[in-house]
C-alpha cells in the first residue's frame, strides 16, 4: 500500500541533486546587493546566514522587501526614503511583522517525515529548508508546489488519507469552523500597482484579481515581483492592469467550485500558479473567492489528523 504523503520523507520526494544549490547571504548585505542577487540567479528568496555562524537563521523575499520599502509611505510613487532603505542591510527587513516568513523560518531533516513540514506550509509559509542530518549534502529548499507536484503524480499518497480527488472544490473549506470561503479583496485596473502591494501587505495575502465590471481580467501577486526591479521601481507607480500586462502572464486559473480537487490539482501545476480563483457555476468570470496551496495542504493536514494511523 502506498504512503500517505504526510509519513514520506523529503529524502523520498526524489529531488536531491534535482533541486539547484542554495544560495545563503550573510545578514550584513545591502538590501540594494541582496535585490541584485536575487534577479541575477532567478530566485524570490534569500536565506540568511547568522552573525556567528554559517548556522540559517532567516528567510526573506521579494515580498518581505517590497513592504519594508514601502512602509510608512504616504505617497504612491518612491520617494527618497524608499532609496535610502536600498543601502540599508538585508536584516533589517527581520523588522516585519511576526507573520512575514521573514521570522518564520522552517528546517526539517531530509529523513523526517513530511507531517510537521506541511502543517507549516498549511500555516502560511511557503519554503522550508531541508538538511542531510550526515552534513554530506547540501541543503535545500522545499516548496508548496514541490508538495502537490508530487501529489499530482502519485494521486496515491492522498486518496490513502481518505481524500476524494473526485469531491467538489468547495468542499475544501468544510473541515474549516464555520466552513466557508476565503473573502475576496479585489483591485481595479486603474489601481497603482505599489498601493496594490501594500494592501496586500495590509491585509497578509498573496494575491489580488483585477477585477473590472464585475469580472476578472487578470491577477497581481507576489510571484509578478522578480519582473519588477525594486532598485527601479518606478514602474511600480503604473496602473496595476497596465503593470502586468508587461510582464507577459499567461491568463489567471478561474475554477467553479463544482469543479474537482482533480482538475484544482492538475491546473495549479500545469498552468505554474499558486492559486485558483473560484467562480460560482454559472459565469466563470465572476470570482468569488480563491483557494491557494495553503489551503490544499492544511485540507490534507486536516484529513492525516482524521486518520490517527497515520499519526506518529
Amino acid at each position: 500500500m502506498s504512503k500517505p504523503i504526510t509519513t514520506i520523507t523529503a529524502k523520498e520526494l526524489g529531488l536531491h541533486g534535482v533541486k539547484r544549490y542554495l544560495i545563503v547571504v550573510q545578514p550584513n548585505m545591502l538590501i540594494r546587493d541582496a535585490l541584485d542577487v536575487m534577479s541575477r540567479n532567478h530566485i524570490t528568496s534569500l536565506p540568511i546566514y547568522s552573525h556567528s555562524s554559517t548556522q540559517i537563521t532567516s528567510i526573506v523575499n521579494l515580498f518581505d522587501i517590497l513592504i519594508h520599502l514601502v512602509k510608512d509611505s504616504k505617497t504612491v510613487e518612491f520617494d527618497e526614503e524608499e532609496f535610502r532603505r536600498l543601502s540599508e542591510p538585508l536584516e533589517n527587513v527581520l523588522g516585519l511583522d511576526g507573520d512575514m516568513e521573514s521570522y518564520r523560518l522552517h528546517k526539517s531533516y531530509d529523513d523526517d517525515q513530511l507531517i510537521d513540514t506541511l502543517r507549516a506550509f498549511a500555516s502560511g509559509i511557503h519554503r522550508s529548508i531541508v538538511i542531510d542530518p550526515s552534513d554530506k549534502a547540501a541543503p535545500w529548499l522545499l516548496s508548496q508546489t514541490d508538495i502537490l507536484r508530487y501529489a499530482q503524480t502519485n494521486p496515491e499518497c492522498l486518496t490513502t488519507l481518505g481524500i476524494d480527488l473526485e469531491m467538489k472544490i468547495e468542499n475544501l473549506f468544510d473541515h474549516r469552523t464555520p466552513p466557508k470561503l476565503p473573502t475576496l479583496i479585489t483591485a481595479s485596473p486603474t489601481d497603482m500597482t505599489i498601493e496594490v502591494y501594500k494592501k496586500m501587505g495590509k491585509n497578509k495575502i498573496a494575491a489580488m484579481p483585477i477585477i473590472d465590471e464585475g469580472k476578472i481580467i487578470s491577477d497581481i501577486s507576489i510571484e509578478d515581483l522578480p519582473s519588477a526591479d525594486l532598485t527601479k521601481p518606478n514602474h511600480l507607480s503604473l496602473p496595476c492592469y497596465e503593470f502586468v500586462k508587461g510582464l507577459n502572464k499567461k491568463t489567471s486559473l478561474v475554477l467553479s467550485k463544482d469543479e474537482t480537487l482533480r482538475e484544482l490539482l492538475n491546473g495549479l501545476i500545469n498552468s505554474h500558479v499558486h492559486r485558483a480563483w473560484i467562480s460560482n457555476s454559472s459565469n466563470k468570470g465572476e470570482v468569488e473567492s480563491v483557494i491557494s496551496m495553503s489551503d490544499i495542504i492544511s485540507y490534507i493536514c486536516h484529513c492525516h489528523q482524521a486518520h490517527p494511523q497515520n499519526i506518529v
